[in-house]
């Protein structure tokens, strides 16, 4: 925004037939009482102009300013001569917050400024127990604004301070310590992918999990390569199960869905809740976490026949319930996805999506098209390239049947 003096005050301090323009590219008053503001402003002579700012510069004979812009409503250039010119100024996180960002293993945004576990679920909660967010620290807030989140804030840790003691999820991870292979050799894969530094892998020791500090995401079991960790109630074999279950009659005619808990499969429940029809193909698999989506999981779908697979998760980058669980499994699959290509296998045959639970619309519309592309392929074609692939997958899976 660049304005000649922004303060509707000005008036009544100089004089009154002094005039005021504010150009802007982007003005929104939503926040309760805003728009009072704007009205106000106008009321008292400011002139409001939609446009972007060109060049800035000095007439050489007056020493006022000449402002070169485009009236974005007009679709015209104009020019403005100012003898003050006023630049709104950025907000930027306060000097050493990066450190008790380190300190205290709070995320932060690409702003800088501190990050909520969730926007929509958990907006005052960081993604570390017992660590809550208000005000500015989140970002430019009004004192309202921080007044009532802070309000919020203090509510959220009275809720942990009342309890003599505080339960969490029994979902967390497990060490099965005589197969992990950081006994024998230096590995650490564990630790280095726990959003949460819950795991500590000391060379020569199994890895150890800090249950308190664990929120069961399940990354770090889908990126162990020696299997050597499990997730209670997301363990492999209930997975493996629930694949097989699903995949029991005509395979090649379902989509295996993956769906993340917070978001892909709350959005998929809003479809569902709101009446939004698509095929019945889909054979859905509830995981805390995208993250948590082994590679295996993928390949045991297509070896027991599906004709699509599905992995869907919370939008990137910033909106994963665990974090970066959610970039974690973008990278995983997108090296399967490029495997599969090199195998022969149709890519629309293996879909990444990312979904909010606020997207039941865009969920439904997602199933239609993958139903649509299957019967596109044809039901031979994907028992070809099955049976193609068979023998493959086998071989990769073999240690499972260990």
């Amino acid at each position: 925004m660049y304005a000649l003096k922004n303060s509707i005050l000005l008036k009544e301090k100089y004089h009154e037939d002094v005039e005021i323009y504010i150009l802007y590219t982007d003005m929104r008053t939503h926040f309760k009482g805003y728009e009072e503001f704007y009205g106000r402003a106008r009321e008292h002579g400011i002139n409001f102009i939609r446009g972007r700012v060109s060049q800035i510069v000095e007439i050489p004979k007056t020493k006022n300013l000449l402002i070169s812009a485009e009236d974005m409503m007009l679709g015209e250039p104009i020019e403005l001569e100012a003898e003050l010119v006023v630049l709104s100024t950025a907000a930027i996180p306060s000097k050493g917050t990066d450190e008790v960002a380190r300190i205290l293993s709070v995320t932060r945004g690409a702003d800088g400024f501190f990050m909520e576990s969730h926007p929509k679920l958990k907006p005052l909660d960081t993604a570390v127990d017992g660590i809550f967010l208000a005000g500015a620290c989140q970002g430019p807030k009004d004192i309202p604004y921080s007044v009532s989140q802070g309000s919020g804030a203090a509510a959220r840790a009275a809720t942990i301070l009342s309890q003599p003691t505080w339960k969490i999820e029994p979902i967390i991870a497990e060490v099965i310590p005589n197969v992990c292979r950081n006994i024998k050799v230096k590995c650490g894969i564990c630790e280095k992918k726990c959003p949460y530094g819950a795991i500590k892998a000391v060379v020569g020791q199994p890895a150890q999990v800090t249950a308190a500090m664990c929120h069961g995401c399940g990354t770090c079991v889908a990126e162990c390569p020696a299997d050597a960790i499990t997730q209670m109630h997301f363990t492999d074999p209930q997975i493996f199960a629930q694949i097989k279950a699903g995949l029991d009659e005509n395979p090649e005619s379902k989509i295996l869905g993956f769906l993340c808990n917070w978001c892909s499969y709350a959005g998929a429940d809003l479809a569902g809740t709101s009446r939004f029809e698509y095929p019945p193909t889909l054979r859905a698999i509830r995981v805390m976490c995208s993250g948590r989506v082994d590679r295996d999981f993928v390949l045991e779908a297509f070896r027991q026949g599906a004709g699509m697979v599905l992995v869907a998760a919370c939008h990137l980058p910033y909106d994963c319930h665990y974090i970066s669980g959610n970039e974690k499994m973008k990278v995983r699959m997108e090296a399967l996805a490029k495997m599969f290509e090199k195998l022969g296998l149709s890519p629309e045959r293996f879909r990444i999506e990312y979904i909010s639970a606020a997207e039941g619309v865009k969920f439904a519309g997602l199933i239609k098209e993958m139903a649509e592309q299957m019967e596109t392929l044809g039901t031979e074609k994907i028992k070809a390239e099955n049976e193609k692939l068979r023998p493959i997958l086998d071989k990769m899976l073999s240690k499972k049947k260990k």
